[in-house]
């Protein structure tokens, strides 16, 4: 109770003003505060002493020093920074035990990152108009993780955003992203994929943050939260370290919508793109796209979003078809190229047709990734031989090998997310016209990828 009672009293002077944690280094004192937190729990009455003493001596500092004034957001009192890692210690337990040495705090690193360096490293050199794309993301996640997991994790200093540790004792980023296409079989290659005992669910499936929420005020740590905290747990605990997480958002690989109000005055772009965001990061991450014919794609993505008329829908569908061509040539016409166009017309049409120019978006990401990072695979082929692709992702991934019998029984699992509402056929003029539009884009699709599947000659549709 004494120990409490000078906390909270301490919490009303200057001992947290930054000058003060200036001269009183912030690891001293969550060192201190954990022989005051042990002594509490444990009655050993000489660390209760040291505790007790070490705490007036900071109401020392606070006297003597008691002329500086209060700033207004300045870092947390010592009272909340207390209190909170005392809720993460009873709630989540100290992240790692070392039976030598007692346990480890947030603030400590194990050999884990390099010796006696506790410090999180952040990237330097990174260009000022890539940095414009996402300073959030750049100042929150370290260069270096940690060598002992697969997965990308780190600890840091402080663990909570304005200084508050009240996030996981291990923060994570995805490990593989199942970056598209929307209406591609993703939700389906997502729900196989985590039939794997190395693959851990995360929270959300899709929780669109590279692409879209971090620009609403969603922050990485916030989004980190949500997505880490069961893998930090099992990680912690001592679970496998080679079990790994994704993030299967079917926006990653396409959706740069916004890259317009970053760069309003550029004629040809973009300049920079989320995949470079990700691939500065993280480096090392594993993507894994599915493509199915465009022309098919575009129409279960209307059907999928619009809920028209039965007999209506191929005629609205027809004209919104033609209303995005439209524009597509003006924009072609106004000096600009492809990929400028594929990128502005995401936010200028009715139908999301720009999602088909696939070779638009693979060429950006093999310009930040190595080939071998980035798995395509067609919806058609995953439909027919799910048996042979998915020990292929699982091999991707570095995960071990499965028991043929148990991939067998995942492909014979319901496909997932299939859309089952009735609806009427695709009129001809609006397939040819469909056809037309995206056969230079498949045909470059193939040759990016060696392979004339990509030209979808054998399509039912």
């Amino acid at each position: 109770m004494l120990c409490l009672f000078l906390l909270f009293f301490s919490s009303n002077r200057d001992c947290t003003h930054s000058k003060i944690i200036g001269l009183v280094n912030l690891r001293l004192y969550v060192s201190l505060k954990l022989f005051c937190f042990n002594a509490m729990q444990q009655r050993k009455n000489v660390i209760f002493v040291v505790s007790v003493g070490s705490l007036l001596l900071c109401l020392k500092l606070t006297a003597d020093l008691k002329w500086w004034p209060r700033a207004q957001n300045e870092l947390p009192t010592i009272t909340s920074l207390y209190m909170s890692e005392v809720m993460t210690f009873i709630n989540e337990g100290y992240p790692i035990t070392d039976s030598d040495k007692g346990p480890l705090t947030n603030l400590e690193q194990k050999d884990d990152i390099s010796e006696g360096n506790e410090e999180i490293i952040l990237r330097k050199h990174i260009s000022e108009s890539l940095y414009k794309l996402a300073p959030n993301v750049f100042d929150a996640v370290p260069e270096e993780f940690l060598s002992k997991f697969r997965n990308p994790c780190w600890r840091s200093q402080l663990s909570g955003e304005g200084g508050l540790m009240t996030s996981p004792p291990l923060k994570c980023l995805p490990y593989f992203f199942l970056a598209g296409m929307p209406k591609s079989g993703t939700t389906d290659v997502h729900d196989k994929l985590h039939t794997h005992p190395q693959v851990f669910r995360a929270r959300v499936k899709e929780p669109h943050w590279w692409t879209r929420k971090r620009f609403n005020g969603k922050s990485v740590l916030q989004y980190i939260r949500g997505q880490s905290i069961n893998i930090a747990k099992q990680l912690v605990k001592g679970s496998d370290p080679l079990i790994i997480m994704g993030d299967s958002s079917a926006s990653t690989f396409w959706d740069n919508k916004k890259w317009r109000q970053f760069f309003p005055q550029e004629n040809i772009g973009p300049r920079h793109l989320n995949a470079e965001v990700i691939s500065t990061v993280l480096p090392k991450s594993k993507i894994i796209v599915t493509f199915r014919d465009p022309t098919a794609r575009l129409f279960s993505d209307f059907h999928y979003f619009n809920k028209h008329d039965y007999d209506q829908g191929p005629s609205i569908f027809h004209s919104q078809v033609i209303d995005y061509l439209r524009r597509f040539k003006s924009c072609l016409a106004n000096k600009k190229d492809n990929r400028t166009c594929a990128y502005d017309l995401q936010t200028n049409s009715t139908v999301r047709a720009s999602i088909g120019l696939y070779s638009v978006y693979l060429r950006d990401w093999l310009k930040v990734f190595p080939r071998d990072q980035i798995k395509v695979i067609r919806l058609e082929d995953w439909q027919t031989n799910c048996t042979q692709m998915l020990p292929q992702l699982f091999e991707f991934l570095q995960l071990r090998k499965l028991d043929s019998t148990d991939i067998k029984k995942t492909c014979l699992r319901h496909p997932s997310n299939v859309y089952t509402r009735p609806t009427k056929q695709m009129l001809p003029e609006t397939k040819q016209l469909l056809k037309e539009f995206y056969q230079p884009f498949n045909v470059e699709l193939a040759q990016l990828l060696n392979d004339d599947k990509y030209l979808w000659e054998d399509s039912a549709l």
